[in-house]
C-alpha cells in the first residue's frame, strides 16, 4: 500500500506546522537525514519521495549524492500541506 501523506500524524496534539531546524543556514544544502528529522519521518520515506513516490520532493543530485534547497522544501510543504478548518 502506497501512502502520499507528507508526514505521519501527530497524535498527542502536536502542531501540524513543522519548522526547519533553526540552526540550519538558509543557503546550506540539506541532506536526506536533515529532511527526515525536519519532517519526522524515516530516511527511507525521504528517499522514496525523491525517487518514485508522489508527491516528489524537489532535490538536487550529484551522482549518488542527494541534497535539498531549503526554499524548495518549504515551497513543497506549502504546496502539498493539507489545511484543516478549525471551529
Amino acid at each position: 500500500m502506497s501512502s502520499t501523506s507528507l508526514a505521519p500524524s501527530h497524535p498527542r496534539g502536536a502542531s501540524e506546522h513543522v519548522d526547519a531546524p533553526a540552526h540550519e543556514s538558509s543557503d546550506r544544502l540539506l541532506t536526506i537525514d536533515d529532511i527526515a528529522r525536519w519532517f519526522g519521518v524515516s530516511r527511507a520515506w525521504v528517499y522514496d519521495h525523491t525517487t518514485r513516490k508522489r508527491p516528489l520532493l524537489p532535490c538536487i543530485r550529484f551522482g549518488e549524492m542527494t541534497r535539498f534547497r531549503r526554499s524548495d522544501v518549504e515551497s513543497f510543504i506549502r504546496t502539498h500541506a493539507k489545511h484543516h478548518d478549525s471551529k
